[in-house]
């Protein structure tokens, strides 16, 4: 995801200013929505692409609430990775 779409929109806002400012919050939208899918995937070693993928979504949002919910979002994140963390660690002392 974001080796693919993060580099189309630095293109874009290369080559077509306008057309990217027109777009910036639906790209948020768009970073913010992922990375609950990548967190339910599992995937061991995705925590800091979570994250690169929310401090994109914070950067390019234009609409001032967009970063409070994508936070918001973060946040929410964080709570089951933390609780991931716990039970694998316990899982482990058994």
């Amino acid at each position: 995801m974001r080796n693919e779409v993060l580099p189309l929109a630095d293109k874009l806002r290369q080559s077509a200013p306008e057309t990217f400012e027109a777009h910036r919050d639906a790209l948020a939208v768009l970073l913010n929505d992922c990375e609950p899918a990548l967190v339910d995937a599992g995937r061991p070693g995705e925590r800091p692409v979570i994250q690169q993928l929310f401090r994109g979504a914070v950067g390019y949002a234009k609409d001032p609430v967009l970063p409070e919910v994508i936070k918001a979002n973060q946040q929410g994140v964080h709570i089951p990775q933390r609780a991931n963390r716990r039970i694998r660690i316990l899982v482990d002392v058994i």
